[in-house]
């Protein structure tokens, strides 16, 4: 079954984000077993836009989700780490401080210019659609053990549902290239390439 997320989902979501996403930096400043800075993060995220926040679940209980944003508020991110800068901040530290080499990579990107991808848009077919009626598919994510039943298909069939009833033109999303998976599941739900993120991961987009 899918349904909307609600407040009480959101250590949930953040215990399943950990879980799949467990080479991502957010996962990483899961210090604590409840993982709070990511259930933070998806609070944020629930407040923004409720309605683009869903869940998928088997027997009562939650084993995926999928989430996004309209890109005329994509400064959210900034906004969170601004209000969650000291937490980041020392959880990046202790991550440092054990030589956890996810946490490092993140802070030589952030200093070093040159270790940051290069982003270059390759195709501008929709460039005249304005950002306000364009959207980002954040993430989705169905636990390991889930998978192959066609909850990720289903996860992202209702999310353009919502952008297109919502008045969404655009759909974007990012993956990494490694992903092989994911990208094949983007494809077949229709996702063309927008922008490549350097050598490592490609924007993908979809008319609504």
């Amino acid at each position: 079954m899918i349904r909307s997320v609600n407040i009480n989902d959101l250590k949930d979501v953040a215990l399943i984000h950990k879980k799949c996403f467990s080479e991502h930096f957010a996962s990483h400043l899961c210090i604590d077993k409840d993982c709070e800075i990511l259930q933070r993060f998806y609070l944020e995220l629930y407040e923004l836009n409720p309605d683009y926040f869903i869940v998928t679940e088997e027997n009562n209980t939650i084993n995926g989700f999928c989430v996004g944003y309209r890109m005329s508020r994509n400064d959210f991110m900034e906004r969170f780490i601004k209000k969650n800068k000291i937490k980041v901040a020392l959880n990046t530290l202790r991550l440092l401080v054990s030589c956890d080499k996810v946490a490092w990579k993140k802070v030589k990107n952030f200093f070093i210019k040159s270790s940051r991808p290069v982003f270059e848009v390759i195709n501008h077919e929709y460039d005249y659609i304005p950002e306000v009626e364009t959207a980002d598919l954040l993430s989705i994510c169905v636990l390991p053990e889930h998978r192959g039943k066609g909850y990720a298909k289903r996860l992202i069939e209702e999310y353009l549902k919502i952008l297109k009833d919502s008045g969404m033109k655009l759909c974007l999303l990012s993956v990494e290239n490694k992903n092989s998976s994911a990208v094949n599941l983007y494809i077949k739900a229709g996702f063309i390439p927008y922008r490549k993120m350097g050598e490592e991961g490609m924007t993908y987009m979809r008319l609504l």
